[in-house]
């Protein structure tokens, strides 16, 4: 039997009901509780709801800031809000990535937006 990885969650529901040997019926009820539990525990607990083996989903504070309008150049306010986070376990990455001793070096980063908008700051100081 050729080894697929389930893409969506009737495959999913399928491959566990196989591997497990119980209904899809009773595998989609646990499915849909855990996300029940995942989406009550992250907003309930400071330190967000872990999954064993795989992460931890959390609600994390994002700060007030000022950005900038890239096609006028204008400063905006963007208030202060709420964002999900999702933060991987040591066993997850280890399993996906491999060795984690010697992790590869990221490559040189091309020139982003923001170098740009710094250029247009400094250009502005200078005016």
């Amino acid at each position: 039997m050729p080894r697929t990885i389930p893409s969506t969650k009737l495959a999913l529901v399928r491959a566990l009901s196989a591997k497990a040997d119980v209904s899809q019926t009773r595998i989609e009820i646990i499915l849909d509780a855990l996300a029940e539990f995942a989406y009550a525990g992250a907003a309930a607990s400071p330190r967000g709801f872990s999954i064993p083996g795989i992460g931890r989903l959390s609600v994390i504070r994002r700060k007030a800031r000022r950005a900038f309008n890239p096609s006028t150049g204008r400063a905006m306010k963007v208030p202060a809000r709420d964002a999900l986070s999702f933060r991987f376990s040591e066993k997850a990455k280890s399993a996906i990535l491999g060795n984690l001793e010697n992790p590869p070096r990221p490559a040189k980063a091309a020139k982003t937006p923001s170098d740009a908008l710094a250029k247009q700051k400094q250009d502005r100081k200078k005016r």
